[in-house]
């Protein structure tokens, strides 16, 4: 049944998914993750449609969800409504922003949206709805545990050798090292004079992206797990991959949630107060001296003030989607090797036009009054400012994340 015009008189919270179900969410939550960054898909010695696999997954898990469960009829209605905006919305930023060029890639990218929003607003139990959610994390924590693997036994004691090379685009066409296609050596640690010791980084095409989706799924653990009691283990292989990945980025956040947890201790917490704050102050003053000690933070620093240089040229519309000539003008003295933050790449090519389509679920979840999403959100907002992630399709599963009215507090669920 595809509408039902009865009011929830309560939220259920167990139902139970089919094995078909099972499948499809797996592959589902594998896809937005090659979709993050990886050699798979920026390889340019075969091509494996990730994107294309990714939005086709997202349309028939969408499809799947609302034929089973169904969905009621006026919250159907507001949605077709929303999405009839949003796709009016979409036409203006290509009209303004996109060359002929890229209308399809643009909208490839874009398009898939509504359908998210779909996803969560079916009629399943919201066990069934984050389930999704739960399963990116089961998938990062076999990842990490394979690269872990490979990091420690081949790329650090050369016990394990390559059994092959890859070849993929990352600003430049690179060519390194893979062992059985499931593990890259694709960065050296770049900071502190170490320049010998390869970054863990798994499938992924540097080790900031691979911190990326540690992050995430770190992320959505914090904010689920009074729900998912996820185990012990899975938290530390997800950390210990973190510290492997040699991401500052990742560090700093994973520093954060350790706060977090401790300060929640209410046996230790008048200690972890007084404790913490100079401790806390002193890791950031460490890990913000490895920052600056790293080969690539001229660079990123330099694409910050590139990038705001460029969007006030043309801050409202932007210089087109995927239109990279005018960063490239003011990257003076300097060989084009790619760009390195979402924030501007965003305003740089679409605007504030195109920026609010990523900052509004940050406002509505910062403005939420509910402290977990507040978290998730200044975690999502240091993410797009540090790292370029920006047309992953993980991006609108997060949305939905930081917007109460798609993903209800799992307090207020159980409570």
């Amino acid at each position: 049944m595809y509408f039902d015009n009865c009011k929830m008189s309560s939220y259920p919270i167990f139902n139970k998914q089919s094995k078909w179900e099972q499948v499809l969410g797996y592959l589902l939550a594998l896809f937005l993750i090659l979709n993050n960054q990886t050699v798979f898909q920026n390889s340019i010695s075969f091509n494996y449609h990730i994107y294309e696999i990714t939005l086709l997954l997202i349309i028939v898990t969408t499809l799947y969800q609302i034929e089973k469960y169904g969905i009621y009829e006026n919250k159907f209605k507001s949605l077709l409504n929303l999405s009839f905006i949003y796709y009016v919305y979409l036409s203006i930023i290509s009209i303004a922003s996109v060359g002929v060029d890229q209308l399809v890639s643009f909208w490839a990218r874009y398009a898939s949206l509504p359908f998210v929003f779909f996803y969560f607003s079916s009629n399943a139990s919201y066990i069934v709805k984050i389930e999704l959610f739960r399963k990116v994390v089961n998938v990062m924590v076999v990842i990490s545990c394979i690269s872990l693997f490979f990091w420690i036994f081949g790329s650090t004691f050369k016990m394990i050798t390559p059994t092959g090379v890859a070849l993929f685009e990352w600003g430049t066409v690179n060519e390194v090292s893979s062992y059985f296609n499931i593990y890259f050596e694709t960065q050296y640690v770049d900071w502190l004079g170490i320049d010998f010791f390869w970054r863990n980084t798994a499938i992924f095409v540097e080790g900031p992206m691979m911190s990326l989706t540690l992050i995430i799924a770190i992320t959505l653990i914090y904010y689920f797990d009074d729900i998912w009691h996820i185990a012990t283990w899975k938290k530390f292989i997800l950390a210990f991959a973190i510290i492997t990945s040699f991401s500052v980025t990742g560090y700093f956040i994973l520093w954060g949630f350790v706060v977090l947890k401790l300060y929640r201790s209410k046996k230790f917490r008048a200690i972890m107060i007084v404790m913490l704050i100079p401790l806390s102050l002193y890791a950031i003053q460490v890990m913000m001296d490895m920052k600056q000690s790293t080969g690539s933070y001229s660079l990123r620093e330099d694409d910050y003030y590139v990038g705001f240089i460029t969007w006030l040229q043309n801050p409202i519309f932007g210089w087109g989607f995927n239109n990279w000539e005018a960063l490239q003008a003011n990257m003076k003295g300097r060989a084009n090797d790619g760009f390195s933050n979402s924030i501007f790449s965003v305003l740089t090519q679409g605007g504030i036009l195109m920026g609010l389509m990523y900052f509004i679920p940050i406002l509505i979840g910062i403005t939420s009054k509910e402290f977990k999403r507040f978290v998730v959100c200044i975690v999502y907002a240091i993410l797009f400012i540090s790292i370029i992630f920006q047309t992953a399709y993980v991006n609108f599963f997060l949305f939905c994340l930081m917007i109460p009215y798609f993903i209800p507090s799992p307090q207020k669920i159980k409570g």
